[in-house]
Formats: C-alpha cells, sequence, structure tokens
C-alpha cells in the first residue's frame, strides 16, 4: 500500500520532507473525511437522524477544508481526482465491511479500475 501512494502522489513533493508527508496526510486525510460523512449519510436515513445527519455535514466540511489545503500547490485536475478516486474506494470498502453491503467480482474490477485510473492520471503529467 505504502508504494502505491508513494507512486500516487510522488510527483506532488518530496515524501522525504516533512512537508511533503503533510501534503499526502492532507490528501489522504480529506479522501477519508468525505468517505466517512457518506458512510453518516447512509446512517442518518435521508436525514431522519439528528446526530449521523449533523456528522456527516461536519465531516464533509472538514474534507472540504482538507481539501482546500491540498490544492493549495497543486493541479486542481489532479489533485480534485485523486481525492475523489481514493473516496470512492473507501465508500466502497466501508460499504461492504461496514454496512455489509453486496458485491460482486465485477464490483471489484470496477473499484480496481478506478485504482488504475489515478495512477495513470499521476503518470501522465
Amino acid at each position: 500500500m505504502r508504494s502505491f501512494l508513494v507512486l500516487l502522489l510522488s510527483p506532488y513533493s518530496s515524501l522525504l520532507t516533512l512537508k511533503g508527508l503533510m501534503h499526502l496526510y492532507t490528501i489522504i486525510l480529506a479522501a477519508l473525511l468525505f468517505s466517512a460523512g457518506g458512510y453518516f449519510m447512509k446512517l442518518s436515513e435521508g436525514m431522519a437522524r439528528l446526530v449521523p445527519t449533523v456528522v456527516f455535514m461536519l465531516l464533509f466540511l472538514l474534507g472540504a477544508v482538507m481539501q482546500t489545503f491540498a490544492l493549495e500547490k497543486t493541479q486542481l485536475s489532479v489533485t480534485y481526482v485523486i481525492v475523489l478516486g481514493i473516496e470512492a474506494v473507501t465508500a466502497f470498502l466501508l460499504g461492504v465491511f461496514l454496512l455489509g453491503e453486496h458485491t460482486t467480482p465485477l464490483k471489484y474490477g470496477g473499484t480496481a479500475l478506478i485504482l488504475v485510473g489515478i495512477i495513470a492520471l499521476r503518470l501522465s503529467e
């Protein structure tokens, strides 16, 4: 997993520096906050339950703040798609493993294609 993240995010800045590591963590944190927000959105049952509704709104707000920091010195077309891709993969995993959502090999394949797309996007720069 570490080598995937290094390949994915190393062009932003050197991962050997504190600044590079902080940027990496900001991108990942933004994606995880959005994914967790989606999980709580599901638990809110259409915003009928107060606590999950407030939690998902706060998580989305924090995710947007982290993504704003991640976009500070990088291209929108790359960073935004990477955050969304990581979010999509983690949301899929949350749905399958925490919510017990049904999955198929085709769904796993589609998720793998998202990861391949993120890598291709990074390599194209």
